[in-house]
């Protein structure tokens, strides 16, 4: 009697492979049979933000052949840096940046999307002015400024002018 047999046969990594499957029948009759079968190179898409102060990165779990399309995940993880907002992501190879939806087409590597900010506007910061005593040369706090400007940027605070005082740097 006739058995049907089924073999699956897939290659795990890159290029051409092939095996060979050598059957014994219950009489002592052998069959070999050649299989071959070529698999393409797969890549993937791994995102980054280890400057975060909180979240969590977006996880694309897809293996990409070469000149697949890739969709850019946005910010799903709810990703902060204090004093920056979620910009965008930066390509790794191509250097690019994509925001959510966008798309591009995968190439021979694999790819790392990192995490771009920008820096917020409304930061805010205080400048404290301090008069000199005359009896001990100590310093006291007479006057604090609440101001806002851009995160890492650098700022020159008004010299405030005091009946009886004279500025220094």
């Amino acid at each position: 009697s006739e058995t049907d047999v089924t073999v699956k046969f897939a290659p795990t990594s890159a290029g051409s492979k092939s095996a060979i499957l050598t059957i014994t029948d219950a009489h002592g009759k052998i069959c070999t049979i050649t299989l071959s079968g070529t698999a393409n190179a797969v890549y993937t898409v791994t995102y980054s933000a280890s400057d975060k102060t909180s979240g969590s990165v977006p996880t694309d779990a897809n293996k990409y052949e070469q000149n697949a399309i890739v969709t850019v995940l946005g910010n799903t993880g709810n990703l902060e840096k204090t004093g920056y907002t979620f910009a965008s992501w930066k390509h790794s190879i191509n250097s690019n940046t994509y925001t959510a939806d966008q798309t591009f087409t995968m190439g021979t590597a694999n790819v790392t999307m990192t995490a771009q900010w920008t820096p917020n506007t409304d930061t805010p910061y205080k400048v404290k002015h301090y008069q000199q005593n005359i009896v001990d040369d100590n310093y006291t706090l007479f006057e604090t400024e609440y101001l806002t400007g851009t995160t890492d940027a650098s700022v020159t605070p008004d010299v405030k002018s005091y009946t009886g005082f004279t500025s220094s740097p």
